[in-house]
């Protein structure tokens, strides 16, 4: 091979030699791809601050995995974030009985719920609804408006959370022959499951919740709960169902439809409410060994009946 021929292969292989080597792209110096967001959580809103650790979660924009961050106490503090822009929602942690979504989750998408429940061992699983425990109460706060992180500055945010979750005291009046009954227990149907922070809703959905009842007076009784809320507004089928165990073991059940109670506008955005319900009602007195003989009960005899959860 003469030289012309080696130094045309040559040249050839010189010019291929840059479409198939890397392409070194230059460093980035003149801005860090992660930044210090200072969170501040301020309870104003809410009167008394709850002493409880807090939950943040970022979601991006174009969707994708959400960061999630936690804070030891009640105040927030500095965590270092990805360069971006975010909506954020923060909410406390609670006491065991919430959960939340995946953190794959839509902002407006992200829900928090609470675990299934069997009912108390006197009350019958219900066919239509299913049980859940009752929630802790949830304060939670959400930043709708993407805001920008970027590594050139400090970058502050503030959450103003307040309670999401009523608290419902239920009165139960007239109730005559309690003394006759071992114990009691009430159920209140179609409850939301959850509550979706970034759309500030309870989730449409229809679950029965159990909550206890104990007596106060000769003929008056009491329960509370504490719920995500109820379905959406103007939804029917919401049914107070209490039942008593008598002193024969017999359990009689009573519903009341508390519709147009729950639906009430004056209810609206209240956290703290009192539902009162006139039974009016005489429980049956108990026949002892098919006797007819029918036993007096001097006052109210407290019995322990276990909640299976």
């Amino acid at each position: 091979m003469d030289m012309k021929k080696i130094f045309g292969i040559l040249a050839v292989i010189s010019a291929m030699l840059p479409l198939g080597s890397c392409q070194h792209k230059e460093l980035c110096y003149d801005h860090p791809h992660t930044a210090e967001l200072n969170v501040v959580i301020d309870w104003s809103k809410s009167g008394t601050p709850v002493q409880t650790t807090m939950e943040m979660i970022l979601f991006p924009p174009e969707g994708g995995r959400a960061l999630h961050y936690q804070f030891p106490d009640n105040c927030g503090g500095r965590v270092k974030v990805p360069a971006g822009n975010y909506n954020a929602l923060c909410f406390n942690t609670g006491s065991g009985a919430n959960r939340y979504s995946g953190l794959d989750t839509r902002f407006n998408e992200f829900l928090i719920t609470t675990r299934s429940s069997s009912e108390s061992e006197f009350i019958p699983k219900s066919d239509v609804e299913e049980a859940i425990l009752e929630p802790d109460v949830l304060y939670g706060a959400a930043i709708r408006d993407y805001f920008t992180v970027t590594g050139n500055e400090e970058r502050t945010i503030t959450f103003y959370p307040v309670q999401r979750t009523p608290h419902y005291t239920v009165i139960f009046t007239n109730v005559r022959n309690l003394k006759y009954t071992k114990g009691c227990s009430a159920t209140l149907s179609s409850l939301a499951c959850g509550y979706l922070l970034g759309s500030d809703i309870p989730n449409d959905s229809r679950h029965v919740q159990a909550f206890p009842v104990h007596r106060t007076e000769d003929t008056t009784m009491q329960g509370e709960l504490t719920v995500f809320g109820h379905c959406r507004p103007g939804v029917t089928g919401h049914y107070v169902s209490v039942y008593f165990l008598l002193l024969d073991g017999q359990v009689v059940r009573y519903d009341y439809d508390v519709s147009e109670k729950l639906n009430d506008p004056a209810l609206t955005g209240v956290m703290s409410a009192t539902i009162v319900i006139d039974l009016d009602i005489e429980l049956p007195k108990p026949i002892v060994n098919g006797s007819g003989f029918q036993p007096t009960v001097d006052g109210w005899e407290d019995e322990d009946i276990d909640i299976i959860m």
